[in-house]
């Protein structure tokens, strides 16, 4: 059930008022791992579609323009058609293409048929490369004239087969009038800037050149074109990039500083910051080879996401992949063998030089040798310890001894720290002292099993990772994006999985399981619920075909209540999502231990999702009504083209991620991190687990599932680090001990502070942290995502947010020693910091979503809806007076606090009028 649609129409309206004048931030990338923060933080982004998947067109449809060459053909774009040679003028020997004629008819047909393609896989925009190519080799002043006239009717044929779209050409000075009446945005390369295309390295560009780019741009301005310069300066060179940015900003034209090959994000007027940090893992250590039980995975992903970075997996045994150190704040290395080593060690050497941040924890991934240590600033002596002979802490960081007490295990050589920040300084039984951790101007490391490691397969962390990762790596502070906050409560949504809805229950056995959970649950307790089927379970085509009826009665039923939103368990709940997928293509295997034994069913990935949804809305929903959920089943690994299908098919999907931490079991390595990224998508995992790990896989005890109180507990302090997620089965409803510990869940949920949502909904808030572009601007930040996610956390060292001069920003919280900050859902904040608390109304807290905000000379307006009654506390300065339009309220005053409390009330708005 997804956000108030009312709120988006307001937020669009205003952002179009607000931005109606002001150029949109355009940067360009024709690689081929584009990043959601990449793309979300510009408002025109040109790519390559040869390069990406079609899903980002999906996802992004009114940012993204496609990249088109006019006036050369590479042949590599078009392997399976003849070019004729009649289309030809000449080469560009530097590039490699061939020069098109523009005024041949055919040509121009099949540039127009191109585009056709590309508006039907989903491209709205345009960006039209190398107009001025042809003119560069022709001489004959009637053939350039018919090449210009040539040039001005593609370009109205364009506008007229795509008069909605958005146009940039780079450059085309030659027809300036024409694109003056038919295009949006003009670009022109190498302002400051550019390619020495006989060399292929870097250069200035001379002043003359200079200026006569300059007056190509001020005529596309004067017409009313968006001018673009994109410059080129070695990735690796951050200062030039910027200072080259600044400069072509200064002249008043939009910059956008990148490589020669625009493979890597460049750099414009906002750029967003680098949120992604690369982890490296080896698939040929793991459980069927899947990233998901990597331990830089399992212990890393989450310190990151808590700190706003992004973990990115790669698997090394597909290649070593690009490191750059424009693309991500750094890389953690946590080999659980050593990699090839030469080449291993010649790529590490190969990024740091280039300024790239590492971490190695519990090894290098390679030899060391003298010569390598000397790279890293090391002194290198060989060990004469016994192996495995205890080795004696001598001294320690505060940050080390963090879930065990300081240690470290031998070592066949002996690192010294040259120049850093030695964080255990151990020594072994021969009297040898060695340094098992520092902090270096590198990064950083943590060898000899000094950083974490597995005991009676727990897993541990001796150094905190959050100091650790930080430091090491040099992380910047930035607001975070926090899916488990939002108005300064912490987040609950509940979702149940199908699995027993068919189960008599044991203590009443005339009714089933779905019978006990209607009453006792879904009717008491009447929250926001996500509810799931297996249709194999319940439908005609499934099992029990003569239960079927009877089944689909009782699922209406539920799906009937206006605060459950429906959701698909799958058609035969598949175990095993890797392996099925296996079977499915290859045919070879009996695929009944993969899935529910249907008669004569075959896995189908079609039949398990679209199948299993269409179901749901044809034979349990009114008409009209759709399911937009879907839960994995099993193991909880999909592949990505399961991914893939869920995403085109609009259903936000969940499961997987094993957040298990107890009282017995305190450890941060068992809370999972918010997603896993499979290719181009994520698989969003659960808050906390369910019932069956509470219970131990249903073999009792069966009140176990109690203990998610002390999970909900121990990842609320001392840092929130998760929402609170009641998951559970339709099966715990089947017996009476299960009930009763599902029933004290409920009970202590109901008296925490919470806001309370649908699963869909925190579906769309973890994707937007993954896709949240943070911008530091002169004067603090900008923040860009879809306006699903809203709230930012600071730390509170850094100031207060400074309401008047910030833009979608409606309150603040203090809480778990943070400063939460509280968004309006228009998706384009600006936050600016000021060192007192600000002296004007503002929300402090609530249960409900803020619908909008409104700011007046001396009036502010809160409009806000929940699922449940509404609670609001806010902050009201001396010289305001509070008004609330409805009836139904209790208001409170303490000090400049106001609570106001409804009994039924979920809507309201709220007016403060000062003086």
């Amino acid at each position: 059930m997804r956000r108030l649609c009312c709120s988006k129409i307001l937020f669009l309206i205003f952002g179009i008022l607000l931005f109606l004048r002001a150029d949109p931030i355009v940067g360009f990338y024709y690689g081929n791992e584009p990043t959601d923060t990449m793309i979300s933080g510009y408002d025109w982004f040109v790519v390559d579609p040869a390069q990406i998947d079609s899903i980002w067109v999906f996802r992004y449809p009114q940012k993204l323009f496609a990249y088109v060459s006019v006036g050369e053909i590479e042949k590599w774009r078009h392997p399976n058609e003849t070019i004729p040679d009649s289309w030809r003028l000449g080469e560009n020997s530097a590039w490699g293409g061939m020069i098109a004629d523009l005024s041949s008819k055919d040509y121009r047909a099949f540039l127009m048929k191109k585009m056709h393609r590309l508006y039907k896989k989903g491209y709205r925009n345009f960006f039209l490369d190398t107009l001025d190519a042809p003119f560069g080799v022709l001489k004959k002043r009637e053939r350039i004239a018919q090449q210009k006239e040539a040039l001005r009717s593609l370009i109205r044929q364009i506008r007229a087969a795509f008069p909605k779209a958005k146009i940039i050409t780079n450059r085309g000075v030659e027809v300036m009038q024409t694109l003056c009446k038919n295009i949006d945005g003009f670009a022109i390369e190498s302002l400051y800037r550019g390619i020495d295309t006989k060399t292929m390295k870097y250069r200035s560009v001379p002043e003359a050149d200079r200026n006569w780019i300059r007056a190509q741009l001020d005529r596309a301005k004067a017409c009313g074109l968006v001018p673009i310069v994109i410059d080129y300066v070695d990735p690796s060179d951050t200062k030039l990039r910027e200072e080259t940015a600044k400069k072509i900003e200064a002249e008043g034209y939009l910059p956008f500083v990148t490589d020669m090959h625009l493979k890597y994000p460049g750099t414009g007027v906002q750029s967003p910051m680098k949120r992604e940090v690369l982890l490296l893992y080896d698939s040929r250590n793991l459980k069927d080879g899947d990233k998901v039980y990597a331990s830089v995975h399992l212990m890393a992903s989450m310190p990151l996401e808590y700190m706003g970075y992004i973990p990115v997996l790669k698997d090394i045994d597909k290649g070593l992949p690009d490191a750059g150190v424009e693309r991500y704040a750094g890389v953690i290395v946590w080999p659980d063998r050593n990699m090839d080593d030469l080449h291993f060690f010649e790529w590490v050497r190969h990024w740091m030089e280039k300024g790239q941040k590492f971490l190695f924890i519990n090894g290098f991934g390679f030899e060391m040798t003298p010569q390598r240590a000397e790279f890293f600033g090391l002194e290198y002596k060989e060990s004469h310890g016994t192996e495995g002979k205890g080795v004696k802490i001598v001294r320690h960081d505060k940050i080390v001894g963090y879930e065990l007490p300081p240690a470290a295990g031998s070592l066949p050589w002996l690192p010294k720290v040259k120049e850093g920040k030695v964080l255990i300084e151990a020594e072994n039984d021969k009297k040898e002292r060695f340094d098992a951790a520092a902090i270096m101007p590198w990064g950083g490391y943590a060898i000899a099993e000094s950083a974490q490691r597995d005991l009676a397969n727990e897993p541990y962390w001796l150094i905190d990772p959050f100091a650790f990762f930080k430091g090491a790596l040099h992380l910047k502070n930035f607001p975070v994006p926090d899916p488990t906050t939002e108005n300064g409560r912490r987040l609950f949504f509940i979702h149940i999985d199908g699995d027993g809805f068919i189960e008599k229950a044991r203590f009443s056995p005339r009714k089933y399981a779905a019978d006990i959970l209607y009453e006792k649950i879904l009717k008491k307790y009447r929250l926001p619920h996500s509810v799931s089927v297996i249709e194999g379970e319940i439908g005609e085509k499934g099992l029990y075909p003569g239960l079927a009826a009877k089944m689909e009665k009782k699922a209406k039923r539920i799906f009937a209540l206006p605060f459950v939103e429906p959701a698909s368990h799958t058609y035969s709940h598949p175990f095993k999502w890797q392996k099925l997928s296996e079977r499915d293509l290859s045919g070879k295997r009996d695929e009944a231990h993969y899935h529910l034994p249907i008669p004569g069913y075959r896995f189908d990935l079609k039949r398990e999702v679209e199948g299993s949804v269409s179901f749901i809305e044809r034979k349990l929903l009114p008409k009209g009504r759709r399911c937009t959920l879907f839960f994995w089943s099993g193991d909880c690994l999909p592949r990505e083209d399961a991914l893939r299908m869920c995403e085109r098919d609009g259903l936000g999907a969940i499961n997987g991620g094993d957040t298990t931490i107890t009282e017995m079991q305190p450890w941060l390595g068992r809370i999972a991190p918010f997603g896993l990224q499979r290719g181009d998508f994520w698989q969003i995992y659960v808050g906390e687990q369910n019932e069956n790990i509470y219970t131990n896989d249903w073999r009792g005890p069966f009140w176990g599932y109690r203990r998610v109180i002390e999970t909900f507990k121990l990842t609320e302090s001392p840092r929130r680090l998760k929402p609170i997620n009641i998951y559970y089965h339709f099966y715990s409803a089947s017996r009476r001990p299960s009930l009763e510990a599902l029933q004290s869940v409920y009970r202590w949920v109901l008296k925490q502070k919470i806001f309370p949502i649908f699963t869909s909904e925190y579906i769309d808030i973890v994707h937007d942290f993954y896709r949240t572009a943070i911008i530091k601007t002169k004067s603090g930040f900008r923040i860009r995502n879809s306006g699903t996610l809203r709230t930012l956390r600071i730390e509170k060292s850094v100031g207060y947010p400074d309401l008047a001069n910030s833009r979608g920003i409606v309150g603040f919280k203090d809480e778990k020693g943070a400063r939460y900050l509280h968004l309006d859902g228009s998706g384009d904040y600006l936050f600016r910091l000021r060192s007192t608390p600000p002296e004007r109304p503002y929300l402090i807290e609530a249960n409900g979503e803020v619908v909008r905000m409104q700011k007046e000379a001396k009036e502010i307006r809160f409009v806000l809806h929940s699922h449940l009654p509404l609670q609001m506390r806010f902050y009201k300065p001396k010289g305001c007076r509070i008004h609330l339009l409805q009836r139904g309220f209790r208001i409170r005053h303490r000090g400049n606090e106001v609570v106001i409390t409804a009994q039924k009330a979920k809507e309201a708005e709220v007016r403060f009028v000062c003086r």
